[in-house]
């Protein structure tokens, strides 16, 4: 027999939670009544999926008097500009006084204000009505918590549906100081917590490995540390 050298991999293994990256509760940027629901809980859907329709009456008879508005505030701007540009032939012709001109070009710009507010608010009834549509952030699977129609949603607040990624998720365990420590000096300055293998309830091993992703102190104390590893 020859004796050889070589790497001994040094394993532990620790009991951890799965988790999801992100779990949010799905809420309407605008009051109203559910008026239809293009889901049911329980099932996946991809990121801008619509969820839910919010009664959108009132949101299209505001963008409709929006737009009246700023169709006849640049109705007003258009005359003023046509009169502003009489007026400084006028005004090289002598017939006009520096003054008169001076009123016109300011009530000019007043118009010319008047349309630009007007655009922000059919800019912003127009985002209203979009909104009636509540689409899904990102991609995963819905609670069975949804709303049902004819429920009234306040903006904000009321939770229509919690959403859940499912891909990757976190798998989350502890250290103790002492164990982090010693991990860090066996890695030797390079990389640790790679290539981790998952054991599931069933003590089946998952298919897929993951990768430390953060270490971080216990806040509760203890000399512990939080690891999260992710896994696709």
């Amino acid at each position: 027999y020859v004796a050889t050298t070589s790497d001994t991999p040094i394993t532990a293994e620790y009991s951890g939670t799965i988790m999801p990256l992100q779990s949010v509760s799905v809420k309407a940027r605008i009051n109203g009544y559910i008026v239809e629901k293009y889901v049911t809980g329980g099932t996946y859907v991809h990121e801008g999926d619509p969820l839910f329709r919010i009664d959108s009456r009132q949101y299209e008879a505001g963008l409709a008097a929006a737009r009246a508005n700023t169709a006849q505030a640049k109705a007003n701007y258009e005359n003023a500009m046509r009169d502003l540009e009489r007026y400084r032939t006028l005004l090289a012709q002598g017939a006009i006084s520096e003054q008169q001109f001076s009123r016109q070009q300011a009530m000019t710009e007043q118009y010319r204000a008047v349309v630009d507010a007007g655009e922000a608010q059919a800019e912003m009834a127009a985002d209203n009505v979009a909104d009636t549509i509540v689409r899904a952030p990102f991609s995963g699977v819905l609670g069975v918590d949804d709303l049902a129609e004819g429920t009234m949603v306040t903006a904000g607040v009321t939770p229509l549906v919690t959403l859940t990624s499912s891909a990757p998720v976190y798998v989350q365990f502890r250290l103790s100081e002492t164990e982090y420590l010693q991990m860090t000096r066996d890695a030797n300055g390079g990389a640790w917590g790679e290539k981790l293998k998952l054991r599931l309830a069933d003590g089946s091993i998952y298919g897929e490995t993951g990768n430390v992703s953060v270490v971080e102190q216990d806040a509760s104390g203890g000399g512990q540390f939080v690891v999260r590893a992710v896994f696709p």
